[in-house]
C-alpha cells in the first residue's frame, strides 16, 4: 500500500520491458518502416486513389526525418508541425498499435528484474486476501496517480487484466469501478481508450493488442495523439490535472524517464522537493 499523494511519472523506459519502444526505438522503427505502414498505405491507395497523397507524404516524411537526425519524433513534429503533423501522428498511432500487438504482458512474468508492473500490482493488492477484498482496492490505493508521457495503454491493460483475474468473484463492472478511480494522465494523449475506460458519452475504443486497422480508424486514433508544444501551459486538461497532482503530492517517482528538457518544463518539475527518486532505462 502506498502513501496518500504518491505520483509515478513514466517515460518510455517504463513500458520498454513489455515490448514497447523507447524514443530511439520508435525513431528507428519509423525510419526503417518496421511496422510496414508503407505497405498499408500502398494497399489503401490501390483501393482508393484519394489516399495517394498520404502515401507520398509518408515517404517524404520518413526521408526527411531520417536525414534530420533529431532524437525524437515528438520534437521533430513540433519543429515541422505545418508540413508533417498529420502524417506524423498517423505514423505514431500505427507504430504503437504494432508494438502493442507484440506485447509481452500476457506472460505470467517478464524475465529478469525489469517487471515493475508485477511489483507495483502486488503492492497495490497487499493485504487484499479475501474473495471480496477487491472492493477495497481503490481505498487501499487512494491518492495514487500516474502521469505518463507514453501513448501506449500497457499499464491500464495490465492493471485491469491482473485485478480481474485475481478476484474471480468480481464482475467486470466492479473491477472497472475500482480502476477508474485511479487517475492515469497521458500528457501527450494515448491512441485510444480501452473499452472499459469509456465514459457514457464515448463510443470509440480500441482493444489492446488488436493490429487489424482500417484507414478511417487509424486516422481517428491519430487524432488522439498530441506532440510537444501542441498545447501550452494549462490549455490541455491532462497537463493541468497532472501538474496539480504533482504539486500536491507527498512523494513523486520518475520511472524510465529520459529527462528531456521539454518534458521537465511542461510539468514544472524543476526544483520539486517532493521528488523522491528517479530512474532512466538501464539505471
Amino acid at each position: 500500500m502506498f502513501k496518500k499523494g504518491t505520483v509515478f511519472i513514466l517515460g518510455a523506459g517504463a513500458s520498454f520491458p513489455y515490448g514497447l519502444p523507447t524514443g530511439e526505438d520508435l525513431r528507428n522503427s519509423i525510419c526503417e518502416d518496421k511496422s510496414k505502414l508503407g505497405l498499408f498505405l500502398e494497399r489503401e491507395k490501390n483501393r482508393d486513389q484519394s489516399k495517394a497523397n498520404y502515401l507520398m507524404s509518408y515517404w517524404k516524411f520518413v526521408q526527411d526525418f531520417s536525414q534530420a537526425h533529431t532524437a525524437s519524433i515528438d520534437k521533430y513534429l513540433s519543429q515541422n508541425a505545418t508540413d508533417y503533423s498529420g502524417i506524423g501522428k498517423i505514423t505514431i498511432a500505427h507504430d504503437i498499435l504494432y508494438y502493442e500487438s507484440k506485447t509481452k504482458i500476457t506472460r505470467h512474468k517478464i524475465e529478469g528484474d525489469g517487471d515493475w508492473y508485477h511489483f507495483l500490482f502486488n503492492l497495490m493488492i497487499e493485504d487484499l486476501n479475501g474473495e471480496y477484498d477487491y472492493k477495497d482496492f481503490y481505498n487501499r490505493n487512494y491518492g495514487v496517480s500516474f502521469v505518463t508521457f507514453n501513448y501506449d495503454r500497457s499499464l491500464e491493460h495490465y492493471l485491469f487484466t491482473s485485478l480481474l483475474k485475481s478476484f474471480t468473484k468480481a464482475s467486470k463492472d466492479e473491477i472497472i469501478k475500482q480502476l477508474k478511480s485511479i487517475p492515469i494522465y497521458h500528457i501527450y494523449g494515448s491512441i485510444a481508450p480501452l473499452k472499459w475506460q469509456l465514459n457514457e458519452d464515448e463510443s470509440f475504443y480500441w482493444d489492446y493488442g488488436n493490429p487489424k486497422i482500417d484507414f478511417d480508424s487509424l486516422k481517428q486514433l491519430s487524432d488522439n495523439i498530441r506532440i510537444v508544444y501542441d498545447e501550452r501551459g494549462d490549455s490541455f486538461p491532462e497537463i493541468s490535472k497532472a501538474k496539480r497532482v504533482i504539486k500536491d503530492a507527498n512523494e513523486v517517482y520518475l520511472l524510465g524517464f529520459g529527462y528531456a528538457k521539454e518534458n521537465i518544463d511542461i510539468l514544472g518539475l524543476r526544483n520539486r522537493i517532493n521528488i523522491k527518486a528517479g530512474t532512466a532505462l538501464g539505471y
